[in-house]
């Protein structure tokens, strides 16, 4: 070990090694020929940060000497990525999970030096090493504390890893909705058929041209079109649904007595007249009759329900009172 630690120092010192010398690296990794803790220490040493090089290397001010300073080879965090860790992520006999770590302990270097990510190449790479390594819980801590940034296509990269590790639907779902990504976390309930939680979200959160209270947000231009896109695909995602008649009855009548069907009812659309044309023969009026007088039954139900719990509650409450002022006297006697 001693021996590959000199032949990586000497590399360092050697200009014009750098292919050389990151080959070696990959080699020791992939081997495990040096502790963990000596490879991070060596990726800290190679590792070339461009605002204090640049500042080691500048100019010497006009008068003084003009002295070669020594700098050892650097390498920047692109080359380490390319010739380091995208190899090894797809060698089939790396270690996964002291791959997964080192990535993790690289990532973190270049937060606290505060390079500059130019793209979302880096947290992908990252996330991928780390979900193949299985190591789960350490990839929801990266996300939960914020280690890793927020951005849309990281979190349609959770969506797609959820189907084994769940937890990581909502994680990606709280990233949408911190960026302001509302049409996004639509799309997602909708890809799963939560079509009642799509609409609610979509109500409640002003996106697609609605808005809570039932008015739209706009109602021309681009905007009436963007509303008529949304109100399809709720439409579209209720009807794929099979023989879930309440649903699809639900979605429509609510769209329409709201008024967000408006544009669409003056259209040409095909989609719209198909789902139109299977709305009104979804129920017949016996069976609307029938569904409307036992609803007012359930309800009227309900409300005496709630009227009696409501009395006994009082009863009760008098009831201590009454009895509250009686024991103290015997107890004063």
């Amino acid at each position: 070990m001693k021996d590959l630690e000199n032949i990586i120092q000497f590399l360092i010192n050697r200009s014009n090694s750098e292919s050389v010398l990151l080959n070696l690296l990959k080699r020791i990794i992939l081997k495990k020929e040096i502790n963990f803790g000596k490879v991070t220490q060596i990726i800290r040493k190679i590792l070339y940060n461009p605002e204090i090089n640049n500042e080691s290397n500048s100019s010497p001010q006009k008068g003084k000497s003009l002295i070669f300073n020594y700098t050892p080879n650097l390498v920047s965090h692109n080359s380490i990525l390319r010739c380091i860790f995208e190899p090894l992520y797809q060698h089939p006999e790396v270690d996964k999970k002291y791959l997964a770590n080192l990535m993790i302990d690289f990532f973190l270097i270049l937060k606290q030096r505060k390079i500059q990510i130019q793209n979302h190449y880096l947290p992908e790479l990252l996330l991928k090493i780390v979900a193949d390594a299985k190591m789960w819980t350490c990839l929801q801590q990266l996300l939960q504390y914020r280690v890793i940034d927020d951005s849309k296509f990281l979190a349609f990269e959770l969506i797609s890893l959820s189907d084994e590790c769940p937890s990581l639907y909502q994680i990606a779902l709280d990233m949408f909705n911190r960026r302001g990504n509302t049409d996004q976390i639509s799309e997602a309930l909708l890809c799963r058929g939560h079509v009642i939680d799509a609409l609610r979200f979509t109500t409640a959160n002003g996106g697609g041209g609605f808005r809570e209270g039932g008015t739209t947000i706009c109602n021309e231009g681009s905007g009436s079109q963007r509303l008529d896109k949304i109100c399809l695909k709720l439409l579209n995602s209720a009807w794929i649904c099979p023989n879930d008649r309440p649903l699809r009855y639900t979605i429509y009548s609510y769209l329409q007595t709201n008024g967000k069907l408006k544009s669409l009812a003056e259209s040409d659309d095909a989609d719209f007249e198909r789902f139109s044309r299977d709305f009104h023969s979804l129920y017949s009026s016996e069976e609307l009759k029938e569904a409307e007088t036992s609803f007012r039954l359930a309800r009227l139900s309900s409300i005496r329900g709630r009227n009696r719990r409501d009395s006994q509650r009082e009863e009760s409450f008098c009831s201590a009172n009454n009895d509250g002022p009686a024991e103290r006297i015997i107890v004063s006697e």
